[in-house]
């Protein structure tokens, strides 16, 4: 820590102390490779290996972060790394306690792969970063100058919100988290699907006419809607697209106006897994029972998941790689309804896996057990996979970030949607915002035209 840090400390130019920190985080990543490559594939967990890859990741970290010099850390990036430290490393520190499977539902899995899981783990999130470093570009900014109308996206959210609670969306998720009998809920998902692109998108709008005219005004109405919508979200368990509404405006803000320090940003995320596990545990109708709650419970959202990655190792050993047949529900799922058409549900990481360990341990369970970025990704191409895609990753996450200095209207939708992402990304497919991105772009591309061509009288 002590040449890291004197190293860093060098006077030199931003771009300079990212080239520096490049060199010493491929230098942390061949060490990484190396004991992946010098440990049996499967062995018993060796805690004092667990803490030489827990060095290695906070010596990472603390030269990614180092380098960055972030004035906000309420960004994709921080979100996602913090996300995944805790993912993809904490559950191992209570192996040697009785509650260790409890962090896992209690299914049991291989145990052996925890030592390699854990390091395939730790090579996504430093190609990851070595990604994002790698890219730095100096954009000037460039003002189109043109005030988009945010009118008819408004018009059309509150529609679909009336429509949504009218055909009775909200009734239909509270009976499923209570466990009663309901049919298929694709339709309400779509439309979910549609307001998230619909709040991203005009969320964008009103940020970018507010750095073209600093008189701007940006819509109430809007704005109460969404929050309103929000809670309601909230109220009947659905955590995910409450997250999915509230954080384009908390992202664009913080860019924009007021960054987070670390210190908020620990505080923002200690009560955000507090209420998020207050959600998880009530909207199944149970009581909360806290008088013997164990802290580490309060993070069972993030370390169930986890197993995923172990699960995956053990598919490939006895199956094989899948080689993107896994990843393809995502692309598939660009074009609306194609994905049930194709029945590709059965084909993604998470139907996979699940459907593999409840096979193995001949039970009929209905219920899914997730997946996570990295077991999507080893699950069809292995550490190889994870090293190009994890990179590819963080150097797009880096462009687009970069490029929402351009004042461009679609980068900053982008970034909008990508941080909204960030805090499910990790426990999903690759390629399963992909779709977000697409249809939010053609979403940009006909309220500039309406805006542009046909205007607004």
């Amino acid at each position: 820590f002590g040449i890291i840090k004197f190293m860093l400390s060098i006077k030199v130019t931003n771009r300079s102390r990212e080239l520096m920190g490049c060199k010493i985080l491929i230098g942390l990543l061949f060490l990484t490779l190396f004991t992946y490559n010098s440990i049996p594939y499967k062995s018993d967990v060796d805690l004092v290996l667990y803490y030489w890859t827990i060095f290695l990741l906070v010596s990472s970290l603390y030269v990614f972060f180092r380098c960055k010099k972030k004035s906000n850390y309420f960004d994709f990036d921080t979100i996602f790394l913090a996300l995944c430290s805790i993912m993809g490393f904490l559950a191992t520190n209570f192996y040697n306690e009785s509650y260790f499977h409890l962090l896992f539902w209690g299914i049991p899995f291989d145990e052996q792969f925890i030592n390699t899981g854990n390091l395939i783990f730790l090579l996504g999130m430093q190609t990851f970063m070595l990604g994002s470093l790698s890219f730095s570009r100096e954009y000037k900014k460039e003002c189109q100058g043109r005030i988009v109308d945010p009118f008819y996206g408004c018009i059309f959210f509150l529609l679909m919100l009336l429509f949504f609670i009218l055909s009775g969306g909200i009734t239909y998720y509270k009976s499923m988290y209570l466990g009663e009998e309901v049919g298929s809920g694709g339709v309400y998902s779509y439309m979910l699907l549609l307001c998230i692109i619909v709040v991203n998108v005009n969320t964008s709008i009103m940020f970018y006419n507010r750095r073209i005219d600093p008189d701007y005004k940006m819509s109430k109405l809007f704005y109460i809607s969404v929050i309103i919508f929000a809670l309601l979200l909230l109220y009947i368990g659905r955590r995910s697209f409450f997250i999915f509404l509230i954080l384009p405006f908390v992202a664009l803000y913080t860019r924009s106006y007021k960054g987070i320090s670390v210190k908020k940003f620990v505080l923002f995320a200690i009560l955000g897994i507090i209420l998020f596990w207050v959600v998880q545990n009530t909207r199944t109708g149970k009581e909360i029972e806290t008088s013997n709650l164990n802290p580490v419970f309060l993070v069972t959202d993030l370390t169930i998941p986890s197993r995923a990655t172990y699960s995956a190792m053990e598919y490939v050993e006895q199956n094989g790689y899948t080689y993107g047949k896994s990843m393809s529900s995502g692309l598939i799922g660009i074009i609306p309804f194609l994905s049930s058409f194709f029945d590709a549900t059965k084909t993604y990481s998470a139907s996979v896996l699940t459907k593999f360990t409840f096979d193995s341990l001949k039970r009929d369970d209905t219920f899914g057990l997730g997946t996570t970025i990295i077991a999507d990704i080893f699950l069809s191409w292995g550490v190889v996979g994870i090293i190009f895609f994890m990179f590819l990753l963080g150097r797009i996450t880096a462009y687009i970030t970069c490029k929402t200095k351009t004042e461009n209207l679609y980068y900053l939708t982008f970034y909008s949607i990508m941080v909204s992402q960030c805090a499910f990304m990790i426990r999903d497919s690759l390629f399963a915002s992909l779709r977000l991105y697409i249809w939010a772009a053609v979403f940009v591309w006909c309220i500039k035209h309406v805006t542009f061509k046909i205007g607004r009288k």
